[in-house]
């Protein structure tokens, strides 16, 4: 299946402005002993350096993060990020709902060039930015959907969907079963509360199979959850 066309929006600001209020952290030799899952080559550190820096350009203007939160881009954002990198498959197609700044979606799809991404976000002025980082850092394998997850069906199935600061457990799974494919799943950034054991209960009348992808390394992160359709009887 071809990928769907990017739905571009220009900017309800006009032209996105340069100046930022707040400096993201800059990528340390400290932040690679996090990536077990991943390596990073210098071509790639820079792109994502360079994207941080759009962050914090345009995170204002785009509603996009606090600025705490764009002064710890790296720790918080970037590198959390990709922990979902453990759970992408070899090859096919990724969906990343309620995208928002691009988080998973965009660090994923510059380590993962063997694989599309399609950014899924109903918001104009969030949908203008993606646009705008993956024309300046040239992401060929990613593009945008402007619109709500339950009204992109028709551009699925996808084997993977990844979902971050999106919806509860149980309702992530409900709204993003009908885009993934038989054999598909969903990787859901759980919050720093998760307990598998109890969220398996909320989730078992729905039927999907809850895994533990990546675990939270510090006290605010919680895990990367694996769920996937249940296996027949």
């Amino acid at each position: 299946m071809g990928s769907p066309r990017s739905a571009r929006a220009p900017s309800p600001h006009g032209t996105w402005s340069s100046a930022g209020t707040s400096r993201p952290s800059e990528f340390h030799v400290k932040h690679s002993t996090r990536l077990s899952n991943v390596e990073l080559s210098p071509s790639q550190i820079d792109q994502l350096q360079r994207y941080a820096q759009l962050l914090a350009a345009h995170s204002e203007s785009a509603g996009l993060m606090a600025p705490s939160d764009v002064e710890r881009v790296w720790e918080r954002h970037i590198l959390d990020s990709l922990r979902a990198g453990c759970g992408l498959p070899t090859e096919g197609r990724c969906a990343d709902v309620g995208s928002g700044a691009g988080l998973p979606g965009i660090p994923l799809a510059m380590t993962r060039p063997d694989l599309r991404f399609v950014l899924l976000e109903p918001k104009r002025r969030r949908v203008a930015f993606l646009e705008l980082v993956i024309d300046e850092l040239r992401l060929s394998n990613a593009s945008v959907h402007q619109a709500r997850v339950e009204e992109s069906e028709a551009i699925g199935p996808f084997d993977v969907i990844t979902a971050r600061a999106f919806a509860p457990p149980a309702a992530s799974w409900e709204r993003c079963r009908p885009l993934l494919t038989d054999e598909g799943w969903l990787l859901y950034f759980a919050g720093a509360a998760w307990k598998i054991d109890t969220e398996r209960g909320s989730l078992a009348n729905l039927g999907p199979r809850a895994e533990i992808c990546a675990g939270g390394e510090f006290p605010w992160q919680g895990p990367v959850v694996m769920m996937k359709r249940a296996l027949p009887a």
